[in-house]
């Protein structure tokens, strides 16, 4: 197993920790925010930091793809549905349940094109793009800003749902274009 690998699965080791501070916070134990932070924050720069080794050391391989892709899915979608469902954090710092949606959206759309060129090619094929790491970035940024109870959170997380939307069309454009042309390129 690559060092990135490792790096990948200690951000998913990471997850029910998180996800445990956020769901048992409540105002008189803001000591689990402070926990739940911290725990996302090393998730997201282990999420940069599994990329980095993989690129600088040349150990990118197709299981270490697969894992980040699922790693960040996992992370990022069980922690905007804790945050929107289970959490008790004041009402400006609540993700509402239609951007929920709207994530989950755009990531059931990449793994159902991602299913759909391995059934017609028996190839997999996992495709991130600039605008897909982007919108990573502002998914975690959601996180944080809700964990930080910031005041204008809803700015951020608006804005993200820009960035998934223009993001899921840049990937279901990209699966069109690779049926049309008949395979994955090389």
């Amino acid at each position: 197993m690559t060092l990135a690998n490792k790096v990948t699965l200690i951000r998913i080791f990471l997850l029910p920790l998180f996800l445990i501070s956020v769901i048992n916070y409540s105002p008189d134990k803001s000591s689990l925010r402070y926990v739940a932070i911290s725990i996302f924050i090393l998730i997201s720069f282990t999420d940069f930091l599994d990329g980095y080794f993989a690129r600088r050391l040349k150990i990118v391989t197709e299981t270490g793809r697969v894992l980040d892709a699922a790693a960040d899915k996992l992370c990022l979608i069980s922690s905007f549905v804790v945050l929107s469902m289970f959490s008790t954090f004041p009402e400006e710092a609540h993700l509402p349940l239609w951007v929920v949606i709207i994530v989950i959206s755009r990531d059931i759309t990449i793994i159902l094109g991602i299913l759909f060129i391995y059934l017609k090619f028996r190839q997999l094929y996992i495709f991130p793009t600039k605008l897909g790491k982007i919108s990573i970035v502002c998914e975690m940024a959601t996180v944080i800003s809700i964990l930080l109870l910031f005041k204008y959170s809803f700015i951020i997380w608006n804005a993200t749902v820009i960035i998934v939307i223009i993001s899921g069309v840049g990937y279901l454009i990209k699966v069109i274009k690779t049926f049309r042309e008949g395979g994955v390129p090389a």
